[in-house]
């Protein structure tokens, strides 16, 4: 082919060969017929060979052409889809979100989401809040829900969720007998901690630390409801959030604990590359988390 042909050419052509005539073809893309007789004259002259015959008339194709047919209408298939991916209504949702959260409030925010952008692909990961940076930064997400860090000062952090880390335990368990807890008593404590790697961990690390304690021992548990079934049992004592445990706390099958001298507080937040805008849809995901937010925050009662 001598020259790349103009997508108009190639549009001509495929309804012409469906249809096959001029007449028609001009009345479909709305231009005259002499129009539709030229572009065919200039795309076979970029092809080289003969794509068309007349016969009466009505044209017919070559077998050059209807091989060239063939490819021309995967091209045009692939760029309608192309087209599509780009277009406002059919934008995809690329996020990552901490496990912990993803688990607490993924499934209404999808459901709504689904609702109100119904054309929309969802792509949707979990990780730790480190992660988080290098993913949006290669690219290969576009926002992230997760834990704030210096690590992510340098992107666009919107506000989503503030809460609180407790140290709970078994009812029944010597804690929950004491008006105090000391930091002697953290040093002799088994815990149940999330993993090491995650801010969450690094937070409980920096506790122990300002309160002076080293704690006998611990196990990492990725889970929160395995984390509190192990508690119940009374294998150790864990850090969870306190939306993680409301229902728990309201029943009495676990028991928060006084921290000593100082609490933990996270902030949550939607991270995205500070050099552009949030779509429309991913603004419409940006609410639906913090409406789905806000029922975590609810009085424990």
């Amino acid at each position: 082919m001598n020259q790349d042909p103009d997508i108009r050419e190639l549009r001509a052509f495929t309804i012409l060969a469906k249809l096959g005539s001029y007449t028609a073809t001009a009345r479909e893309m709305g231009v005259t017929q002499s129009a539709v007789s030229h572009s065919m004259k200039r795309l076979q002259e970029r092809a080289g060979c003969a794509l068309l015959y007349n016969k009466g008339k009505t044209a017919h194709l070559t077998p050059e052409g209807r091989r060239f047919l063939n490819e021309v209408g995967k091209c045009l298939d692939g760029l309608q889809n192309a087209m599509a991916m780009v277009e406002p209504g059919q934008q995809d949702l690329n996020a990552v979100i901490g496990e912990s959260l993803a688990l607490a409030i993924l499934a209404p925010v999808l459901r709504e989401y689904q609702e109100s952008c119904p054309r929309s692909r969802i792509r949707i990961r979990t990780a730790l809040a480190p992660e988080v940076h290098s993913l949006i930064e290669s690219g290969e997400v576009d926002v992230g829900l997760t834990l704030q860090t210096p690590s992510i000062s340098d992107m666009e952090n919107v506000p989503v969720l503030a809460d609180q880390i407790l140290l709970v335990c078994a009812p029944g368990s010597e804690p929950a007998k004491q008006d105090r807890i000391v930091a002697k008593d953290l040093s002799r404590w088994h815990f149940i901690l999330p993993p090491a790697g995650g801010v969450t961990f690094g937070m409980i690390s920096d506790f122990f630390l300002k309160v002076g304690a080293r704690p006998k021992s611990y196990v990492e548990i990725p889970s929160h409801e395995l984390m509190k079934g192990l508690v119940k049992l009374g294998l150790g004592y864990a850090f969870l959030p306190e939306w993680s445990i409301a229902r728990e706390l309201r029943e009495r099958s676990l028991l928060a604990l006084p921290l000593p001298k100082s609490s933990i507080r996270r902030r949550w937040v939607l991270v995205h590359q500070a050099s552009r805008k949030l779509r429309p849809n991913e603004q419409t995901f940006l609410g639906l988390c913090r409406m789905a937010c806000r029922t975590l925050q609810q009085p424990t009662g």
